[in-house]
């Protein structure tokens, strides 16, 4: 927008210095000039702050030349001031913002978020349906990117660091088009914290309960599997990656969180969902929140051990299975692999199907 309106500045400026040249009586074509292109400016689709604070301090020269009765160089000086002082306080903000821009969405490190995993990863190959899968995960992470708000917030957080100038070019107060503007609103975008809908499991599962078989019915491993991969594809939040030029520069990183609880089919009812930690602990735990996970507040949270369900699960992820499931009576447990898709590899120090973490589910039928 700087460059637009400094081509409609200097033609203003260009036609009311040669009309107080050459003409008789030039105050009032001056005047008329300066006040329709000013109202041009002010009226079509892209609003020029820069053109119409010009046009009316040209006015206001024009006005005090005339009643002053100086010789031109007057007006020529003066309409040239008040052109350099308008673009000069205009220009002034625009730079602060973009410095402010920069430093509300700075570069940080992941090295710092993701230090190095204490867990070694298994070297056990995925079993053909589970790289499927994947592959569909990483399918529907690249749609999100398309028709959602990541694509336009990563651009922008690009350009705020490696095309600063562009940024500054851009900024409102040189002229409001019908888009989108670079702004800290609109790059911002958390949602609050959401409760544990119920309770953890009262009583330990015995291991004649972990032995038997999850559900035959495939209508209901497809259901289960498919409210998971929701959860997932909610709690990775691709648009709150923000720009990574590489891992030590990340930019506008959001971090994973679930943003609305999970929906099971009745007439289950979802009482718990755990966050699993495999890699940043000598051994696997499970995250104790009031909330439904979030890493920005998990990273200081209480954990727990493993309890039995969730160990028989974990070792039947680490074999390759996405989804563990066991039911007793009116009581359902799910542990879910959270897998490193393609899109995770440039901040995570990990492989394509890596497990990085797991979901934890409760659910009962009696809503206890």
């Amino acid at each position: 927008m700087l460059y637009f309106a400094l081509v409609i500045s200097a033609i203003l400026l260009l036609l009311v210095n040669l009309i107080a040249r050459k003409a008789e009586h030039p105050v009032a074509p001056i005047l008329a000039t300066a006040f329709l292109i000013g109202l041009a400016s002010a009226m079509i689709c892209i609003f020029l702050p820069p053109v119409v604070l010009q046009a009316a301090l040209v006015c206001v020269v024009a006005l005090i030349w005339g009643m002053s009765h100086y010789r031109p160089w007057f007006f020529h000086v003066f309409s040239c001031t008040a052109t350099l002082v308008v673009f000069g306080v205009l220009g002034y903000f625009a730079f602060q913002e973009t410095r402010h821009l920069q430093q509300a969405f700075p570069y940080v490190s992941m090295d710092d978020r993701l230090p190095t995993p204490k867990q070694q990863r298994s070297a056990e190959d995925l079993p053909a349906t589970t790289v499927v899968r994947l592959g569909e995960m990483e399918t529907l992470i690249e749609d999100k990117d398309r028709n959602g708000r990541s694509h336009y917030r990563n651009a922008s957080l690009r350009e705020i660091h490696e095309d600063a100038v562009r940024t500054f070019v851009d900024q409102p107060g040189f002229g409001v088009a019908r888009m989108i503007r670079v702004s800290e609103e609109s790059l911002k975008h958390e949602e609050p914290p959401i409760p544990q809908p119920g309770t953890p499991s009262a009583s330990p599962w015995l291991p004649e309960e972990l032995a038997r078989k999850q559900p035959a019915e495939s209508n209901t491993l497809d259901n289960l599997l498919s409210l998971h991969r929701g959860s997932v594809l909610d709690f990775v939040n691709f648009a709150g990656f923000g720009y990574i030029k590489d891992r030590q520069h990340v930019a506008g990183f959001q971090e994973h969180r679930v943003s609305q609880p999970p929906t099971p089919e009745r007439p289950w009812t979802l009482q718990t969902l755990d966050l699993v930690g495999l890699w940043l602990h000598e051994k696997p735990i499970a995250y104790i929140s009031k909330d439904l996970p979030r890493m920005k507040e998990l990273r200081a949270a209480p954990t727990r051990e493993l309890d039995d369900f969730e160990t028989a699960g974990l070792l039947a992820l680490q074999r390759g299975d996405d989804l563990f499931v066991r039911e007793r009576g009116p009581e359902r447990r799910l542990l879910g692999a959270i897998r490193a898709a393609r899109q995770c590899l440039s901040c995570h120090e990990a492989e394509r199907g890596d497990l990085l973490g797991a979901f934890s589910y409760r659910m009962t039928q009696d809503g206890r």
